[in-house]
């Protein structure tokens, strides 16, 4: 998922930019040995699988994707979360159990850039009728309380890392907010799934395609892109696939970049 913006036209601190450089470096890496790996395996088509189902060790699943304020070209300083989806499912047949879903009102940058609006179709009026992301915070904290979800019984899921590597840990430290356990380790989708099938897709696009799935609504927003993750998790969840932690915050340096 593409991300970018900066406060500074044409200019990065030169510590973000040696960040940048060594993310993009160690995410290439890791992809040359994925790949490397991957040639000496056979590829698996999900598709031609038999339907089944496989004990899982968490009972819910969270499919999360935030969308944050950006420009194009450039790195925008501090990026803020704009929009907040949640789809909760159950992991022993993919049904639904909960939804969570907010706009928010960037404070930063309080007027979206043209780019932001077409990347995501969020527009406008649509933040600046949202609430702080504090006040969104303290509603998904009762969302998950009044759901009975924790870190012992619910994974998140994301297409990517940079949701909870990156997004989450700077807005935290924006606002002042603690990272809760349920937070601290996820399920990269796209990781998991160049595990299970020898196939390493670098988008929600690309995984969809591996899986046979069509794509709905808008690329980009985050609602839809969260039913676009959900819609995979059940289809893997129904090919027998088991959801564990891919990716641990301690273990992964906070870079703005691609997810």
């Amino acid at each position: 998922m593409l991300r970018r913006g900066s406060d500074v036209i044409g200019k990065l601190d030169v510590g973000l930019g040696v960040s940048m450089f060594n993310w993009w470096k160690k995410d290439a890496q890791q992809r040359r040995e994925f790949e490397k790996n991957a040639k000496k395996r056979k590829k698996i088509n999900p598709q031609k699988l038999p339907d089944r189902r496989n004990d899982q060790p968490f009972k819910y699943l969270a499919v999360i994707d935030f969308e944050a304020t950006c420009m194009e070209n450039e790195f925008i300083n501090p990026q803020e979360i704009i929009e907040f989806p949640v789809h909760v499912l159950n992991a022993n047949d993919g049904s639904t159990k909960a939804r969570f879903h907010h706009y928010v009102q960037p404070i930063h940058h309080p007027k979206l850039t043209e780019f932001c609006s077409n990347l995501t179709g969020i527009t406008q009026e649509v933040v600046d009728l949202g609430k702080t992301f504090v006040e969104v915070w303290y509603t998904f904290r009762e969302f998950m309380e009044f759901h009975g979800l924790t870190e012992k019984n619910t994974l998140f899921c994301i297409s990517g890392d940079w949701d909870l590597k990156t997004m989450w840990p700077n807005q935290a430290k924006l606002v002042g907010l603690q990272t809760p356990p349920y937070f601290e380790r996820w399920v990269n989708i796209k990781t998991l799934c160049g595990g299970e099938f020898a196939q390493l897709p670098k988008n929600i696009i690309q995984l969809l395609d591996i899986l046979g799935l069509k794509h709905v609504g808008h690329h980009h927003s985050g609602i839809d892109d969260v039913e676009n993750i959900r819609n995979c998790v059940k289809y893997m969840l129904g090919k027998g696939v088991v959801f564990q932690p891919t990716s641990y915050l301690k273990d992964l340096i906070n870079t703005p970049g691609f997810g």
